[in-house]
């Protein structure tokens, strides 16, 4: 489980069900905090917990791998979901992946690995 804070909660959960398919799965707060429990829509994947806590995120804090089937569709949702490409779609035939990397809405790391 990775957790991210963010400063626009509603848009960065938006961000996260469109590009990787995630479902809410629970919420709550706490003071100033709020915090979004996200899982992937079949149950077996990554999970990610978005908070917010009234701070500003620094950029590069953690970098969020996702696997996925088709990476061009992934970074197309990127980009149509206020994300930036900032590496394009690279093949390493060497370890069998092709990858790309990203940042979302508030410049978050963001990168996708299609193995095969």
């Amino acid at each position: 489980m990775t957790k991210l804070v963010v400063a626009d909660l509603e848009a960065s959960v938006a961000f996260y069900a469109a590009v990787c398919g995630f479902k809410e799965t629970g919420r709550f707060s706490a003071g100033p905090m709020t915090e979004v429990i996200m899982a992937s829509a079949d149950g077996k994947g990554a999970g990610l917990v978005i908070l917010t806590d009234d701070t500003s995120p620094g950029t590069g804090e953690a970098i969020l791998v996702f696997d996925t089937d088709d990476l061009s569709a992934f970074a197309g949702r990127v980009e149509a979901n206020g994300g930036k490409t900032t590496t394009p779609i690279t093949r390493l035939d060497q370890l069998g992946i092709s990858y790309a990397m990203f940042t979302d809405r508030e410049g978050h790391i963001v990168e996708g690995i299609q193995r095969g």
